[in-house]
């Protein structure tokens, strides 16, 4: 084994397109472009969505977080939706806290 570590941009991997969820009031808004299958944080099938902001910003929103995940399976929001979640509140779970969400999609 070696000592050795690679030079890594570490600063490169700060702009990553995936939507951070920090703080309650956060929200994102955009035009779907591409809804897929991905996995959640237990290897479940979730949804996630690309989207384009209304600045051009093109984001992805990885729902594996239970109550979006939920959400987003009940609206089946299409490409051409316009799309907007909000990260309201945190509530005690099983397992710690979780994140809640609200969410509102308008058909294309």
């Amino acid at each position: 084994m070696s000592d050795v570590t690679p030079s890594i941009d570490w600063d490169s991997m700060s702009d990553s397109p995936y939507i951070k969820w920090d703080a309650p009031g956060d929200t994102v808004t955009g035009m779907i472009t591409a809804v897929s299958v991905g996995q959640d944080f237990n290897g479940n099938p979730c949804p996630v969505i690309n989207l384009t902001t209304p600045d051009g910003e093109e984001r992805i929103l990885s729902c594996g977080q239970a109550n979006l995940k939920s959400q987003i399976v009940t609206e089946k929001p299409a490409p051409g939706s316009t799309i907007t979640v909000t990260y309201t509140h945190d509530e005690k779970a099983a397992k710690g806290m979780k994140k809640m969400f609200a969410v509102e999609v308008i058909p294309f």
